[in-house]
Parts: structure tokens; sequence; C-alpha cells
């Protein structure tokens, strides 16, 4: 069975979590395609190692990004036009482009949210325009059963899943974290919330007593001549394994990082986004993390001093779902072999 992915290209976490399942599918047998964003495959370097059968990764400048969605592009569907020839495959798994649901019908989707409905200032007419289309094809969606919004669980087709990954880290599950003393701050692969976050490193830059030993940051966030406790984050499992807390964007890719290496969040985003709205809530709710609020650093500076913290946040991140590319995997078992 040949089976092809397309991946949204705002962030990192639509091509992670594609990448677990197209390298876990490719070991099971399945010839798999994958389109997305070259930035996105190192990420597989770590993967390449655990399996001998890879799938084919392809480079694909979709722009399917939130500047596409704020242009006319979107009203005129240009995104049609980028999309590659599908005809060669048995199954298509959009990550999550709703556009190719056009070209066709029988499309699959990741997704835990739409873009036309967490972006407040979309045109008004792409917005009825998707849900027209999704109302007309009515398209399978998988979604985690944490994060997926309510108008993707109340969907028709709507398939609960557990968040994505491959469980690499379940023998680290009963590790004490309180050893752990790194701080991570991270964007991702988008420019969203990049002066909000600049603008915090500056802050702890300037702060008399550190509250950690290193801070990790990608190099976009790197600042000129930075002190020698500030280290490049390069998505190691040895660097996260020492990570305490995480400052974030809260998309899903990152998130189910820190859930699987047992990680508190803190978010900061920009304003308009539902979907991180949304995310940070289920944060929240969930008891792994908060916002934080006017740069105020007191919430995590507590957690890094105060160790009886540890407990609870420890039982909360181990009862977490993550069978996700699993998922995905019986899914297509039962119904497509």
């Amino acid at each position: 069975m040949k089976i092809a992915f397309l991946v949204c290209d705002n962030g990192f976490g639509h091509i992670k979590r594609c990448l677990l399942i197209a390298y876990y599918l490719s070991s099971k047998g399945f010839s798999v395609d994958l389109y997305g964003n070259e930035k996105g495959f190192k990420i597989a370097n770590s993967l390449e190692i655990k399996f001998k059968n890879h799938p084919n990764l392809i480079p694909w400048n979709f722009s399917y990004k939130i500047k596409y969605f704020l242009s006319n592009s979107c009203k005129k569907l240009k995104i049609i036009e980028k999309i590659p020839p599908l005809e060669i495959y048995d199954l298509v798994f959009s990550d999550n482009i709703l556009e190719v649901l056009l070209l066709r019908q029988d499309t699959i989707f990741i997704s835990q949210f739409f873009w036309h409905e967490v972006l407040k200032d979309i045109d008004n007419d792409y917005r009825e325009k998707c849900r027209e289309i999704i109302k007309k094809f009515k398209p399978i969606i998988l979604g985690d059963q944490y994060f997926s919004m309510d108008y993707i669980k109340n969907s028709k087709n709507y398939i609960s899943t557990g968040l994505f990954s491959l469980g690499i880290q379940k023998e680290n599950s009963e590790e004490n974290s309180q050893n752990r003393k790194d701080l991570l701050i991270t964007i991702g692969n988008t420019n969203q919330s990049c002066d909000l976050i600049k603008n915090l490193i500056n802050k702890i830059q300037n702060e008399k007593n550190l509250f950690f030993n290193n801070l990790y940051l990608e190099d976009c966030l790197i600042p000129k001549n930075p002190p020698s406790w500030i280290k490049s984050f390069n998505y190691t499992q040895t660097q996260l394994k020492n990570i305490k807390a995480c400052i974030c964007r809260p998309g899903l890719g990152i998130i189910s990082d820190c859930i699987e290496y047992k990680i508190r969040i803190y978010s900061i985003f920009e304003e308009k986004n539902l979907e991180m709205e949304h995310n940070s809530f289920v944060i929240k709710r969930l008891g792994i993390g908060e916002k934080i609020i006017n740069n105020d650093l007191t919430h995590i500076k507590n957690y890094f001093i105060t160790p009886s913290s540890e407990a609870k946040v420890s039982s909360k991140n181990m009862d977490f779902n993550l069978s996700g590319v699993y998922d995905v995997y019986n899914f297509i078992k039962d119904n497509y072999t």
C-alpha cells in the first residue's frame, strides 16, 4: 500500500507527529511519501537509528502558514496549485491542509484544529468556504483526545487518538525530576510571538540570581555574545532529559515533548490565535503548566526552587495516553488492509 502525507509547514508540531507516524508505518511495510518542510526533517535524525525501513521525505514548500491565511491567496485557494499529484496513492493523509479535499475527497486528516477556525482575523468568505468543504465531504479526522477542539471532536467522522509519540521515554517515566535544573525557551519554526519571547529572554538575562543551571534556546533566539549558561537547543533526548521547565508558544509538538519528558509548560503567545488560547487553557486544566502574564516569572521561579511541587506534576504526566502513532496504524490496518 502506498501512502502520502501532506504536512502543513507552520511550526514543527505538524511535521513531528507525521514523521513519527510515517517512520512507524514504513517499519510495518507500508510505502510512505511525506511532503513537508525540510527544516523539520532534522527531527527525523533520531528516528532513522531506530528503524530499518524509512519513509521517502520529500521537501515541499506548501507555504501553508499564518501569512497565507491573512492574505488574498487563501480566498483564491492558491494552495491547490502547490499540492503534488495524488493519483498514485492508495491513502492520502493531510495535516492539516484542508484544501486537499478538493483534489482527493477521501483524504484523511490528522488535526486537532483547522486554521479557518482559530485565526480571528481570517477572511470571512474563506472561513465560510472551508466550512462548506467540510460539510460537503465529511472527512475522517484523527485527533488527540486532549487538545482537539470541540468542533473537531463533534465532527461526524472524528476518531479519538492518544498524543503522538513512539513511547521512547517510557522507561524514564519513573525518574524523579528533582535533579533537573535546566530551562528551555522555544519558538519552533515560526516567527509568531518572537518579540514576546525575546523580551522575556532579555528579562531573564538581567536577573541577578539565576534560578536554573542552563538556558537552552533555539539559534534564532540566542543573543549576541551570550553568557556561558545559554546553550543551543537541538531537540536531542539528552537535552530534554535535563530540562525541568519550558517556556514556549504552546503548539502541540512541544506540548507532546514536554508531556513525554515530564517538563512543566509555561505558555506565552500572540493575541488573536484561538489555537494557542485553547492549548494554554487545556494545559492549565490538566495541571501541567500555566500561562505567563506580563512577563511575570514568579511561578516558574517557585517551581525550580520548591521541591514539593514535583510529586503532583509527575503523577499528572504519568497518566497521559501517548498511543497516537499506534492508533493511526491500527486504524489503517483495520479499515484498509
